[in-house]
């Protein structure tokens, strides 16, 4: 009967978490779903089935091509790169590594977009009066308001903290000379500090 509890071996994350989870991640990402509708309506349908078409085309043709170059040698950390670099030169896999290390940087970017139009769309715009263009000296106005306030609270609380201070210098010279003083009553500043 064979060991059940044996453990994978680290680093091991096989097809599904390993190449499925992502590719669909990529694939399934925001480009797709936030994008789709824009690229119909300016193209059409048929000019839409096209791109995705060519898209799908040259996507079976790259990992057709990765697989042949994977099954030459075991894959090692730096996933493309790796393989890359030790099938055709460094010399391609340096040149190779720059471009895809700038394609992840655009889907970042592409990402961060589309999450903050998503938010954008959550949130309550009706209120903003876009055609205004002086809105911007509103939001100015607010934050300088909040700065004013933050700001008047420090200088309370420092205020606080120096008559604090002298009250605790006073008690400690009565105490000193042996006179009793009332005790000092808590404030909300003894909570802060």
């Amino acid at each position: 009967m064979p060991d059940t509890n044996q453990a994978k071996p680290a680093g091991s994350l096989g097809t599904f978490a390993g190449v499925f989870t992502p590719s669909i991640l990529t694939i399934l990402g925001i480009i797709l779903f936030r994008r789709m509708g824009y690229v119909l309506g300016e193209a059409g349908l048929v000019q839409a089935l096209v791109i995705m078409l060519i898209a799908n085309t040259i996507s079976i043709l790259t990992t057709f091509s990765l697989a042949a170059i994977a099954t030459n040698l075991k894959v090692k950390g730096g996933g493309d790169y790796y393989l890359i670099s030790r099938t055709l030169g460094l010399e391609f896999g340096g040149a190779i590594g720059i471009v895809l290390f700038l394609a992840q940087s655009v889907s970042i970017a592409f990402y961060c977009i589309g999450f903050g139009e998503v938010v954008a769309g959550l949130l309550p715009m009706e209120s903003i009066d876009f055609s205004n263009h002086d809105n911007s000296g509103d939001i100015v106005k607010k934050i300088q308001a909040a700065i004013k306030i933050r700001k008047e609270a420090q200088a309370a609380r420092i205020k606080a903290l120096k008559e604090k201070a002298k009250l605790d210098e006073t008690s400690k010279k009565a105490k000193e000379q042996g006179i009793k003083t009332k005790p000092i009553p808590k404030t909300d500043v003894d909570d802060k500090t």
